[in-house]
């Protein structure tokens, strides 16, 4: 796969119900400690990135702002959250098509209670292709409970060969249950 026309944005997604955690996030892109862990997204994509740490920076705002309210801080597009639910996308920047994410597990978290779960979905529309993402994150519990992972989505240009290139539509990235996450094959880091 050619580098020149892939674009890797990292994204958050972190809920909590009382209590939760607050890990290095998005927001803080300007640290040396971003540039490394990009550095490392890239090479797991078989690239280096390491000199466009800022180019990337500014690709990871394109879709939605960095959200913060409440108990959900993401970069996700929050479609609905209906109770305990939340049905967010990852957001394909314009000209662009989803083509494959990986999903940071050794620096996530989640509780006993908790699903996080995203799909490649390929369709057209505003916020439409992305990587969709369902998550649960139960109230009312004696303990915290909570969701907090970066995924890093690839991206390629509509005009790329995405069927060679990409993963399907529709496949299944991740599906994280309690401390479980069985994953879609190379979509670990």
């Amino acid at each position: 796969m050619a580098q020149d026309d892939l674009l890797i944005v990292p994204h958050e997604f972190i809920a909590s119900e009382r209590g939760g955690v607050l890990p290095k996030s998005i927001k803080e892109m300007g640290t040396p400690e971003f540039a490394a862990i990009l550095a490392a997204a890239c090479a797991a994509y078989g690239g280096d990135c390491s000199s466009s740490a800022a180019q990337l920076a500014a690709a990871a705002r394109y879709a939605t702002p960095y959200v913060s309210t409440g108990n959900v801080r993401t970069t996700a597009w929050i479609d609905r959250h209906p109770g305990e639910e939340y049905y967010a996308k990852f957001a394909a920047p314009d000209g662009y098509t989803t083509c494959k994410a990986k999903i940071d597990i050794g620096n996530g978290s989640i509780t006993g209670g908790s699903t996080f779960n995203g799909s490649i979905q390929r369709m057209s529309g505003a916020n439409a292709d992305g990587i969709g993402l369902y998550a649960v994150v139960p109230k009312n519990r004696p303990s915290g409970q909570w969701v907090a992972f970066r995924v890093f989505v690839s991206f390629v240009p509509k005009s790329a060969d995405v069927a060679s290139r990409c993963w399907p539509n529709n496949a299944v990235v991740f599906q994280c249950t309690g401390q479980n996450c069985n994953t879609y094959s190379g979509a670990r880091m």
